[in-house]
């Protein structure tokens, strides 16, 4: 696996889950290296199914958001999953007001995001 720089990385099953280093996604070239980061995490044999764990991220983008969406095009033409979750609430808020919470699949805490997997686990 890569050395990635703004992602921490663990593994749990077929689930590889993702977790921010810093609290605040706003910085445009930051957010560019963030996007190569989950891109690449995304392209490796074993990276169908992300949970992206939010916990500790206190501001985003807008141009995050389409980081957001790009990868869950690629999950999905690869018939994996994206799932997020642990977002606080002014990100939830952005979350809202965007309408992106209507297309990406948002779960609670990553114990219920992991669950969600394994009860409805991605086809192939």
């Amino acid at each position: 696996m890569p050395d990635y720089h703004f992602l921490e990385i663990s593994r749990r099953d077929e689930v590889i889950v993702v977790r921010f280093k810093d609290s605040k996604l706003i910085d445009d070239l930051a957010i560019v290296k963030v996007g190569k980061e989950l891109f690449a995490l995304a392209a490796e044999p074993g990276g169908r199914h992300l949970l992206l764990d939010f916990a500790g991220v206190d501001y985003l983008s807008s141009m995050f958001l389409s980081k957001l969406l790009g990868l869950k095009k690629r999950l999905e033409k690869k018939q994996g999953k994206l799932k997020l979750c642990a977002i606080c609430p002014d990100v939830r808020e952005v979350f809202a007001i965007t309408k992106i919470d209507t297309i990406l699949d948002i779960v609670e805490t990553e114990d219920k995001a992991l669950a969600a997997f394994a009860e409805n686990p991605p086809e192939g």
